[in-house]
């Protein structure tokens, strides 16, 4: 991998990778004499045993640890992946097995697949028109909802009386009695 990618892969700017590989060429021949041939035009690629020792340089050992894991798989240790194509194939093969775990795992649990809005049996004359596109002026809500109360309490149920911003205070309808009154 180049220093480009390395940086990409990990979430850091080139400098940064340039800084953690100059730690190690002065403890690595191999990584020294790559730095050393190379060129703007010719950037240092870097085996995968290189990079991960890089990334360790930079990020620790937990984040080396997982770069590993990832490129070689959670149980093989030092498999080397020699192509980039073998790598990219190893890799969608990864997603693949963890996406079909995930989808097995979730499967198995009862976990509503969408979430749906609560039925409402109530409603304020206002919020009933708004919800149904029903056009209505100001100057007919009252004459409309005193019609609404009597049809409510011929009918047995309840009032309900629900905080509103412009009146204080308004009723709810049960919606069987507002689909009556507004059926043509």
């Amino acid at each position: 991998m180049t220093v480009k990618e390395i940086a990409e892969a990990v979430g850091k700017d080139e400098r940064s990778i340039q800084r953690w590989i100059k730690k190690i060429a002065e403890e690595s021949s191999v990584i020294n004499d790559k730095v050393s041939s190379s060129s703007p035009m010719n950037p240092a690629d870097y085996e995968l045993d290189e990079t991960i020792e890089i990334i360790r340089v930079g990020l620790g050992v937990n984040a080396a640890e997982m770069f590993r894991m990832n490129a070689y798989g959670h149980n093989a240790r030092n498999v080397p992946v020699k192509q980039e194509e073998d790598m990219m194939n190893f890799m969608k093969a990864m997603m693949n097995q963890q996406q079909q775990f995930m989808t097995a795992v979730l499967s198995k649990l009862d976990v509503p697949r969408q979430i749906e809005a609560p039925h409402q049996d109530y409603y304020s004359l206002v919020g009933y028109c708004g919800v149904k596109g029903i056009k209505t002026k100001v100057s007919e809500l009252s004459g409309i909802g005193m019609t609404l109360r009597k049809m409510t309490i011929a009918a047995g149920l309840e009032l309900r009386a629900i905080p509103d911003e412009r009146w204080g205070k308004v009723n709810s309808y049960p919606i069987m009695i507002l689909d009556e009154y507004f059926t043509p």
